[in-house]
């Protein structure tokens, strides 16, 4: 079983992993999308956005689109990583203190 350091080490990774490999890829995929994306029909016989508005309009509202949606998922997985790392250091603060005592 991983000590709690340990497990406190790998969130930490795990943090940097998502600033550094994560939310680059996420927008690279987000300007592929928003370019990529009017052109696909969306149900069989219904017409791409391509055919609705211009590109650049369609372009546009998929960004923003695309942006609204992943700066909330990286808010809450970044949130989430922070809290766990906070619960673990107070986990590991109290296994100090523990040791200290005996």
């Amino acid at each position: 079983m991983p000590s709690t350091k340990e497990k406190l080490e790998k969130e930490k990774i795990r943090l940097k992993k998502i600033y550094s490999v994560n939310l680059p890829l996420g927008i690279l995929g987000g300007i592929i999308f928003s370019f990529g994306y009017p052109y696909i029909p969306r149900k069989s016989g219904r017409k791409p956005q391509i055919e609705m508005m211009e590109y650049s309009e369609a372009v546009t509202d998929n960004a923003i689109l695309f942006g609204i949606v992943l700066a909330i998922s990286f808010y809450f997985l970044i949130s989430k990583s922070k809290r766990n790392i906070e619960k673990l250091q107070r986990e590991f603060n109290v296994e100090k203190k523990n040791i200290k005592k005996y």
